[in-house]
């Protein structure tokens, strides 16, 4: 009985949290629903989907129809054990500081982790990383903060990544989390 009433409240905040976006942040919200995924992710009607260069990315889109700063993507990679946990990937991680520290090196040379730890997607465990870098794309250079959540759920890894100017993060934060909070990934029955 505990355990349903804990349930029920979880779901009110969340639902209400989500209540509160929707009519003070945005007027329409898109729900996103993967065809061979079985996820959903809710976003603001103005970000709209971008190309996919990204073999694992399945969903992406950018802010202010398109002409923003910021975007946000969703990959999904099949993990090569098949027995990795949420739990087990954000214990990993958390132990080893200098295995994500090489990651986000590899990902964008010379960026700066400022935060990193333990949270929740679609109720399972995951890891979030917080960093800041110097990203070029042909003879331009942006100053870029980062936020990615990650998780593992039914034998796939599952990363949000939230990406904006250094100068525009305060701004597009509560748009994040929203988007991260509405990701649901559907249990498989099996």
């Amino acid at each position: 009985m505990r355990l349903k009433s804990i349930t029920l409240i979880f779901l009110y905040i969340l639902f209400s949290s989500t209540l509160v976006f929707a009519q003070s942040n945005e007027s329409e919200i898109v729900i996103y629903r993967d065809k061979n995924f079985p996820y959903s992710v809710w976003h603001p009607k103005s970000w709209v989907n971008s190309p996919i260069s990204n073999p694992y990315t399945r969903f992406k889109i950018i802010s202010m129809n398109g002409e923003g700063n910021a975007d946000f993507n969703i990959n999904i990679v099949p993990s090569d054990n098949p027995k990795a946990t949420a739990q087990g990937y954000v214990n990993y991680m958390l132990k080893h500081p200098e295995y994500v520290d090489k990651l986000i090196d590899k990902s964008v040379p010379g960026a700066k982790i400022i935060d990193r730890g333990k949270t929740y997607l679609s109720n399972h465990e995951a890891f979030y990383i917080l960093s800041e870098g110097l990203y070029r794309y042909l003879s331009t250079q942006y100053h870029m903060k980062i936020y990615q959540i990650s998780t593992y759920i039914d034998e796939y890894s599952y990363t949000l990544t939230f990406r904006c100017p250094v100068n525009e993060f305060d701004s597009y934060i509560d748009t994040f989390n929203y988007m991260a909070r509405s990701f649901v990934v559907v249990p498989n029955p099996y």
